[in-house]
């Protein structure tokens, strides 16, 4: 708690032959982060980088054919409709299978045991709905095509030349069909035959026929009016040819239905074992890979690991155990620097994905958790301040965290900080006799929220400036424990000046500002007596002497910012009134429309209903959107840099399946 997890380095040797049994008993405990050799490390070392196992390849050609069979049927499967807290939170509903631990040949028995089954089927199904596909494809343009000469009434075989006429068919525009008749009329008089089909858009379907020779100079007059010739193929009567495409097209749709069918079956029967095949095909296939991390020599191998020093003793038993104590290890207890691991007691725990939505911690940096779980809430609960509301998170909560905790383990966290948030919201609801805005006090008790407030409520009269007071100095102290931790975290360093002269520096000259205040507060007869002005003053000046050494001439930025950011907790005030004020107008509104006729109650219960829920969850996001904000950027600016490298354990990722 308030530091990552303390990490260990281990290097160790160990016999070529014990490496495939090491890896995978770590692969399976998960413990250890496997880190990269980088070149300059071998070089340095006279080693050679490591290669993946051999197998791999089987591995991978399995891994590919399985995975091509898994493509070819997932356009089957029907994903359950993700609602907006399950794509917020990440889940997938996914019912895991329970399996056991596999050798290697068991894996490849398994694999080709499920390809044998589908792999072929598949293939050829997939295939021959491809070529039937293209087919419909073919056999559409053309129907699509030759519709347009479907009323034309003659004989394709009488198209181009014969033995005494030439014959054309195609596409003119109506206005072109007008201007060619009377140049046919005046070329050919009465020796040319002209037929029309549909008209299609601007276009005009036609067959058209002279004597054979006099062809030449027909095909001359047709280009001069744009006619666009259409070689169609087939015999017979056009209206012939159209039936036999479309039972063509027909035909070819009911086979494609067919295959698809029974790929389908393919799919319902098999799928699921497949998406577990390729799950275990991919897990050992890491293990395989990971020794290009590694280096090596003739016989050995050395692999550099990190471990949390929780975990070092069991590390160090698994390399010794599974390597017959044939190994050579080299260890770091306190390194410099190291991945992170976040570790934070269990009910700080979901809170930690608030740090990594800004950046996870630096190795010596302190974690920001401890500090970011009550204040997120209690800034939360400040904004949102309605006794009924924060209920309503809380069900809302314990939903998400029953529902979908049991698929994964963010909305589990997810759960917990709604729970958190509604329970802090529960409070000052109270504190400000909110009950669903006014209603309770209002319409159900004739009284006011401030005649329920166990405080008071900042809409009542003056409360609001009290209110904002109130949120500024919560806000003073928020920034000033940022100042706190970055003073323990640089004496921790043993960076003395540093805490004195940036952090500890704005304590003095906070002591000395107060005390110039009191003696001046309130007017007329001060807190503290007119003496401690002086006193006050040097304190100041030192503060102020301090900090100049500590950051030069920002000094000047620094204590404009101070205020600033003070001020920017008034956020506070303005979300509070914000939800309080459309919990009100939402009643006035429904109290309004009670007096009409028949429908005015339900009415005002749609109303109060609807508006309630829509403030709710506009005033939720913003109360969460701010919270964030006056940690990521007023709080953590006074102490926090973050930057860490998560730690990322080798271990067997799971998503269809369990052990």
């Amino acid at each position: 708690m308030l530091r990552p997890a303390r990490m260990c380095r281990l290097d160790c040797i160990i016999p070529e032959e014990s490496k495939s049994r090491l890896i995978e008993a770590l692969h399976k405990k998960g413990i250890t982060q496997i880190e990269f050799l980088e070149d300059s490390y071998l070089e340095e070392n006279k080693i050679e980088r490591d290669r993946p196992l051999e197998r791999v390849t089987d591995i991978s050609k399995l891994l590919l054919r399985i995975r091509k069979v898994i493509d070819s049927l997932s356009k089957f499967e029907i994903k359950p409709q993700a609602n907006l807290v399950e794509d917020i939170l990440g889940v997938d509903k996914i019912e895991k299978k329970k399996t056991k631990e596999m050798s290697y040949k068991e894996i490849v028995k398994l694999a080709e045991s499920i390809l044998k089954k589908t792999e072929e089927f598949a293939e050829t199904r997939t295939k021959g709905m491809y070529e039937l596909e293209m087919k419909r494809s073919g056999l559409t343009e053309k129907i699509k095509s030759y519709e347009h000469f479907e009323t034309l009434d003659f004989k394709l075989e009488y198209t181009e030349e014969s033995k005494y006429v030439y014959t054309v068919i195609g596409l003119i525009g109506g206005k072109d069909l007008i201007l060619l008749k009377d140049e046919l009329e005046n070329k050919f008089g009465k020796e040319f035959l002209i037929s029309e089909g549909g008209i299609f858009g601007n276009k005009v379907a036609v067959s058209l026929c002279v004597m054979k020779d006099r062809g030449e100079e027909f095909d001359s007059i047709l280009r001069e009016f744009g006619f666009e010739r259409m070689r169609i193929e087939g015999k017979g009567r056009m209206k012939q040819i159209l039936e036999k495409l479309r039972k063509e097209l027909k035909e070819a749709g009911k086979e494609r239905d067919r295959m698809e069918s029974e790929l389908k079956e393919i799919f319902e029967k098999y799928y699921g074992e497949l998406l577990v095949t390729e799950e275990i095909l991919g897990l050992e296939k890491d293990r395989c890979e990971i020794f290009a991390s590694c280096g090596k020599t003739m016989k050995t191998v050395v692999i550099r690991m990190w471990v949390p020093r929780k975990n070092f003793v069991e590390t160090e038993g698994i390399i010794k155990d599974e390597t017959n104590r044939s190994c050579f290890i080299d260890y770091d207890l306190n390194p410099e620097n190291g991945p992170i691991l976040l570790e934070n007691p269990r009910p700080l725990k979901p809170f930690e994905g608030l740090t990594r939505l800004f950046a996870l911690p630096k190795y010596n940096e302190i974690d920001p958790t401890i500090i970011i779980a009550p204040t997120f809430c209690l800034f939360f609960g400040i904004m949102l301040t309605d006794a009924m509301y924060g209920l309503f998170l809380v069900i809302a909560g314990l939903m998400i965290r029953k529902s979908l905790g049991k698929y994964a383990d963010s909305a589990k966290s997810g759960g917990v900080i709604v729970i958190g948030c509604g329970l802090a919201t529960i409070f000052f609801g109270v504190l400000t006799g909110s009950y669903f805005g006014d209603f309770l006090a209002n319409d159900m008790l004739g009284k006011t929220p401030q005649d329920i407030a166990l405080w008071m409520d900042p809409m009542h009269n003056g409360n609001a400036m009290i209110f904002l007071l109130v949120v500024c100095g919560i806000g003073l102290v928020h920034l000033f424990s940022g100042y706190l931790f970055g003073a323990w975290d640089s004496l921790r360093r043993g960076e003395k000046k540093k805490a004195l002269t940036n952090y500890i520096s704005w304590y003095i000259l906070l002591i000395g500002a107060v005390m110039i205040i009191l003696t001046m507060f309130p007017a007329g007869n001060p807190l503290l007596p007119q003496i401690f002005m002086y006193p006050g003053a040097v304190i100041a000046l030192v503060g102020i002497i301090l900090l100049f050494m500590g950051v030069g001439f920002m000094i000047f930025i620094d204590l404009i910012g101070i205020v600033g950011s003070t001020l920017s907790y008034a956020r506070l005030l303005a979300m509070s009134l914000t939800t309080a004020g459309i919990a009100v107008s939402f009643n006035f509104l429904a109290r309004m429309v009670t007096g009409i006729p028949y429908v005015g109650i339900v009415v005002a219960v749609i109303i109060f209903i609807f508006g309630h829920l829509i403030n709710i969850l506009i005033n939720s996001l913003g109360a969460f959107v701010h919270s964030l904000r006056l940690h990521y950027v007023e709080h953590f600016g006074t102490y926090y840099e973050g930057g860490g490298a998560e730690f990322k354990p080798f271990k067997e990722n799971r998503k269809y399946t369990y052990v």
